[in-house]
């Protein structure tokens, strides 16, 4: 057998197993700012096509859009998600001035989120006895 022939049969079987995949995979992109807040919610989610299950991973990007010396007598970050598929809270205590502007938060879950790419996402922040509220919307509207 050919050379040739020996590699376009390989390229099909690896087309035929794709098109048979179990499962498919999505990535929705969120964003949206404050006066002193902007944020990414960059959620992950792969699907099972012959059940309800499924595996999402999320990560929340919060960066603060001011001086960094505003945040040296910060104590506590406080925010919150919320949305048809997120009721989310976080608080982060300092013991020292944060020497960062951008706080990333993690987590994974097994079939207990849904959002969809219409979503609009509420998020609310507090530090230093401030508050500020906002929504994130999808980056690919």
């Amino acid at each position: 057998m050919s050379k040739l022939l020996k590699l376009y049969l390989i390229l099909g079987a690896a087309l035929v197993l794709g098109a048979c995949s179990n499962s498919y995979s999505k990535r929705y992109i969120f964003t949206g700012e404050s006066d002193h807040w902007e944020a990414k919610y960059i959620y992950n989610t792969t699907e099972s096509k012959n059940s309800q299950n499924s595996q999402e991973s999320y990560e929340l990007i919060l960066t603060y859009k001011k001086s960094i010396e505003d945040l040296s007598s910060m104590k506590e970050l406080e925010f919150s998600l919320n949305s048809n598929g997120i009721d989310d809270k976080v608080k982060k205590h300092f013991k020292e001035p944060s020497k960062e502007k951008t706080f990333s938060f993690r987590g994974e879950s097994k079939g207990s989120y849904w959002i969809g790419e219409d979503e609009s996402i509420k998020v609310n922040v507090k530090w230093d006895g401030m508050e500020e509220s906002f929504d994130l919307e999808s980056a690919s509207k």
